[in-house]
């Protein structure tokens, strides 16, 4: 599950120390990404036999007939793909970031 990134730990100090920098705020995960049945970002998602997309291990539990029609959708799996590989990114970017102002404290 991804986390929501901190974007007030540092409240006012955040202003007073660098004015011209905005705080990060990323969507929320688009629903596209997440599975119906589950309601989780999915990450082995396949088209049913209805053409839906389903996160592979729920449809299969749900219903064992379809898991033999399933084909993997590959392009919401790159997009979701990038998608968490961005999230990573501004993650990894935004850590960084406060490891540098704790010298500003």
């Amino acid at each position: 599950k991804l986390s929501p990134l901190p974007s007030d730990r540092f409240g006012d100090q955040l202003s007073d120390v660098a004015p011209q920098v905005r705080r990060v705020v990323l969507p929320d995960v688009p629903a596209c990404f997440l599975c119906p049945i589950s309601q989780q970002l999915m990450t082995d998602p396949v088209i049913g036999p209805d053409g839906s997309t389903y996160e592979r291990q729920a449809i299969e539990a749900r219903d064992l007939d379809a898991a033999q029609e399933l084909r993997p959708n590959v392009v919401l799996k790159a997009a979701i793909d990038g998608y968490v590989e961005l999230r990573q990114a501004a993650q990894q970017q935004w850590d960084q970031f406060e490891e540098s102002m704790s010298d500003y404290k």
